[in-house]
């Protein structure tokens, strides 16, 4: 069956992938894609949440514990004559194995749905829609998670079917609501028959059909809600663009290639001061390189000499064109640094992701002192602001991104996952080939990246900067912010 070909290597492989999802809404949580502003209105639900998936995560690693081979092979030995009364056989020990599986998956469902409504509740009121953590959280990972228990709904369904489940028998134990045929060759590949139901069924036969009650019906109007709650948080999901208001997604259809890194965002409370700073502008850093010194009285002179101040607009259109050639400068830095071939270039800056580039560039401009704009405030007393705008850089990034990146990408190439492979293996030959470099002039210290001396070879190597691009390759430097 189609819908459950995410289990066909098992149980286990699929509720790990689903701890992944349960793990990234926890990294969001202890992140800076909130503002202190909303840290603060939330913050006895934001401990709430982390708590709850904590819990999560501690159930879900219990469950795959309790459902490994050995673990559930003792687990039904142990119970074998709480379902017979006669002696074990292998048909009976593996229907028992899969009653077990049924039992802990269907606990696990129930759990989890009633866990990820109360974070909703708790934090939904709290968390502005227009904000990344909201289209990370909620419109990303927990949508992939109500998905995956929709998908685990499907499979309990299968089970019931082959363990010949009796709803109306709900308040008793696993042992009584389920009943065995011997002539059925009881396995774990059964649940995948498109004719299930047709199968089992030939084996009861004679059975009359169990006649529905309250018990019953309340059980199908749960199973109904929930079904409706996952296809309304389904349906929520964000429209296939780019931009969204303040937001640019790039992400793609997987979660490997859906992180945070895909993304980025701005604040338009900031971004409206900010443009602000475009008034009474007399001087812009614009170099990419030059001596402090040098630029320090240039800015002296020309405001001594009160040259013209420059237009709103004409400041606006000054500091874009310099955004264009320092996107174009680190574009290439990058690309030489790390040797990229031709044919790969736009992808590997695709899967840098937009939040990376603009972190680089960032530190860039602080590293170079370079960027700023400087805006006169009171004329008569020379009083002057040097100010760098990041959230209109941002926002500028946004059409550059998608105008020299997105448009060169087709969607199989960004979903390519093979070629993403491939890029990070590229990264881990040039971070190890640096390593023997440093063994070799170093060989009494260790290679750990929290060793200052390996940091400050390696930054003399690639750059400081590039140090973000390792990090999100290669998921090291876990200490190094990225904002």
């Amino acid at each position: 069956m189609e819908e459950l070909r995410d289990f066909s290597q098992g149980i286990i492989p699929f509720l790990e992938r689903y701890i992944e999802n349960i793990k990234m809404m926890h990294q969001l949580l202890n992140t800076n894609l909130l503002t202190s502003e909303e840290k603060n209105k939330a913050f006895y639900e934001i401990k709430e949440v982390d708590l709850i998936l904590k819990e999560i995560l501690n159930k879900i690693k219990n469950i795959i514990l309790e459902m490994a081979q050995d673990s559930i092979i003792q687990e039904s030995n142990r119970e074998y004559y709480t379902f017979f009364k006669d002696e074990p056989n292998t048909n009976k020990i593996n229907f028992i194995i899969l009653a077990l599986y049924y039992d802990k998956l269907k606990e696990f469902y129930i759990i989890n749905l009633e866990k990820l409504e109360t974070i909703k509740k708790l934090l939904l009121p709290k968390i502005s829609q227009q904000t990344l953590f909201y289209q990370q959280f909620f419109d990303y990972q927990m949508k992939t998670c109500y998905i995956k228990l929709q998908k685990i709904q499907k499979l309990l369904k299968q089970f019931e079917i082959l363990l010949h489940y009796n709803k109306n028998e709900k308040n008793k134990k696993i042992s009584e609501q389920i009943k065995y045929s011997p002539g059925i060759e009881y396995r774990y590949s059964l649940v995948f028959r498109e004719d299930l139901n047709e199968y089992v069924k030939n084996f009861f036969s004679n059975e009359e059909p169990a006649k529905p009650t309250k018990e019953n019906e309340k059980l199908k109007d749960l199973i109904r809600t929930n079904t409706q709650i996952i296809k309304k948080e389904i349906d929520k999901s964000p429209k296939n663009q780019y931009i969204n208001k303040n937001i640019l997604d790039t992400s793609g259809r997987f979660l490997w290639n859906s992180s945070m890194y895909y993304y980025l965002s701005y604040d338009f409370n900031k971004l409206n001061l900010e443009e602000k700073c475009f008034i009474n502008v007399f001087y812009i850093d614009t170099h990419l390189g030059a001596n402090p010194q040098i630029v320090r009285s240039q800015i002296v002179r020309t405001l001594i000499r009160k040259e013209k101040i420059l237009s709103k607009e004409e400041a606006i259109n000054q500091y874009k064109k310099f955004l264009d050639s320092l996107f174009e400068l680190n574009q290439q830095i990058i690309l030489l640094n790390f040797r990229i071939p031709e044919e790969d270039k736009k992808l590997f800056l695709y899967h840098l992701g937009p939040l990376v580039f603009f972190n680089m560039n960032k530190q860039y401009l602080v590293d170079l002192q370079t960027g700023s704009i400087h805006q006169i405030v009171n004329p008569e007393k020379n009083l002057i602001r040097k100010v760098i705008p990041f959230e209109f850089i941002k926002k500028f990034l946004f059409d550059w991104w998608i105008e020299h990146i997105l448009n060169h990408l087709s969607d199989e190439e960004k979903n390519n996952y093979s070629k993403y492979q491939k890029l990070i293996l590229h990264i881990q030959k040039i971070v190890y080939n640096i390593q023997l470099d440093f063994k070799r002039q170093y060989p009494e210290e260790e290679i750990h990246y929290t060793n200052t001396k390996f940091i400050e070879f390696l930054k003399n190597k690639i750059g400081s900067m590039n140090l973000l691009l390792i990090q999100r390759y290669l998921n090291i430097f876990k200490h190094i912010k990225v904002t």
